[in-house]
């Protein structure tokens, strides 16, 4: 797998909550007539496949990925994605473990393998991308050093945070904490307001070369702040997994695939949502909800305060 430099993505103009949710894709900026996912293109790979692409929404506060399997002629050939409602998952580094997977960082102990898995079977044709949960960084060098330079990335920020809350005024009437991160929020904001891409590493001394963007670091120490009492990176890591396993589940019983979305709050499950590519045939709404309602409870292992079901239909 080689990293490349060759795509790139429209730009749109106007508000943000008026972008549409596909974007124009270019190769060596010729059209490639694909719309595709995202608006910042993370990460490109020239693979035996094709090419293989990591997109994100530039949504610091809601982050999610999209990854894209393309042949030489830009056609999609699989897809999935990583991203969670009221979660962000602000990727820090990428880079190749073998010729068919990559190695993602995102925070100080959440890593996943994206791979690139061939056809199996009478019915599939096509290669799928499988992301699945890496537990064992000690075990990888270059997942250690990434770890190391996350780490050293910010430190950094909380004492530039330190000098200028000493100079800054506070804001009154807030607790410690809201104050804290008050003036954190102004100071990244103000002094670097557009987020660049992550930049991929192939070895451990090239992945302490590139500086995290102030504004995902600031995030990163904000999310741990938030979360009080609660190992946020372990309950993201756990989650994804029910979630991937409630997704599993019903697609199985029901025979539609599905997109589980789940909401932590200080270590109770608030809500879990379920969105099904379209209406799963010869089921009632009842039978739905209490196929989604029982997958919930075996994998979360916890009764959420609500369950959304959902149903995406092309117009």
């Amino acid at each position: 797998m080689e990293r490349i430099d060759a795509f790139s993505l429209a730009k749109h103009e106007g508000p943000y909550e008026k972008w549409p949710r596909r974007t124009r894709l270019y190769f060596n900026g010729n059209d490639t007539g694909v719309d595709i996912p995202g608006y910042i293109v993370e990460g490109q790979y020239r693979c035996s496949e094709g090419y293989l692409l990591i997109t994100s929404h530039d949504c610091p506060f809601e982050e999610s990925n999209d990854f894209l399997l393309l042949g030489s002629d830009f056609r999609v050939l699989a897809q999935n994605r990583l991203g969670v409602p009221y979660a962000s998952f602000l990727i820090h580094a990428h880079w190749p473990i073998s010729s068919q997977s990559l190695r993602l960082h995102y925070y100080e102990r959440l890593f996943f393998t994206l791979s690139i898995e061939k056809s199996t079977g009478f019915f599939r044709s096509l290669p799928r991308l499988a992301l699945k949960p890496f537990d064992e960084p000690e075990s990888d060098a270059t997942a250690s050093s990434s770890i190391a330079c996350l780490q050293r990335n910010l430190q950094e920020i909380r004492q530039r945070h330190a000098k200028s809350s000493k100079t800054s005024p506070r804001p009154r009437g807030l607790g410690n904490n809201l104050a804290s991160r008050s003036v954190v929020w102004s100071v990244s904001m103000a002094s670097e307001p557009k987020r660049i891409a992550s930049r991929p590493v192939s070895s451990s001394a090239r992945l302490c070369c590139g500086k995290l963007t102030r504004l995902r670091s600031i995030i990163l120490v904000a999310l741990a702040v938030a979360i009080n009492g609660c190992d946020a990176v372990d309950s993201m890591r756990n989650g994804f997994k029910h979630s991937q396993a409630v997704s599993a589940e019903l697609e199985k019983s029901l025979g539609l695939k599905s997109f589980v979305g789940f909401n932590w709050n200080n270590g109770s499950l608030g809500s879990v949502t379920v969105t099904f590519d379209a209406l799963p045939k010869d089921r009632s709404l009842q039978e739905i909800a209490e196929s989604c309602r029982g997958a919930v409870l075996r994998e979360f292992k916890q009764e959420p305060k609500k369950i959304i079901v959902s149903f995406s239909i092309t117009p």
